[in-house]
């Protein structure tokens, strides 16, 4: 093999791994998108079941289910015998969301464009 293929084949992998980091991270934030979602829904809609959150949201119900787990664990909402109602947290989560997407925002843009002068706040 020559060096010229060997750099052509590294060049190409790290361009895969770089494909595969920024889907990841796509991914996640479809994921998080989704939770949130559910999380107004059960805040507007409370109590309400699982299938009229899918119904409501158009998506299936496994996907509700997984969604109302995770919101559960950070205890965003909690169940109740009439379906799942949300907490105070999950007012706190919608009082700051704006602002907190905002930072995101501000770093995604910083990460795009590096030379922009910006400086990022690593938290709050």
């Amino acid at each position: 093999m020559t060096i010229e293929v060997v750099v052509k084949v590294h060049t190409e992998n790290r361009a895969h791994l770089h494909d595969i980091m920024l889907k990841k991270m796509k991914d996640e934030i479809e994921l998080l998108s989704r939770h949130i979602e559910v999380a107004r829904a059960v805040a507007e809609n409370q109590p309400i079941g699982i299938m009229k959150l899918a119904e409501l949201l158009d998506l299936p119900s496994h996907r509700i289910r997984y969604s109302l787990h995770v919101l559960e664990q950070l205890g965003y909402i909690r169940a109740s015998s009439d379906g799942a109602v949300a907490t105070e947290r999950t007012r706190e989560l919608f009082a700051h969301l704006n602002e907190n997407l905002d930072d995101i925002i501000l770093l995604l843009n910083v990460m795009k464009n590096p030379n922009s002068g910006t400086s990022v706040p690593i938290s709050r």
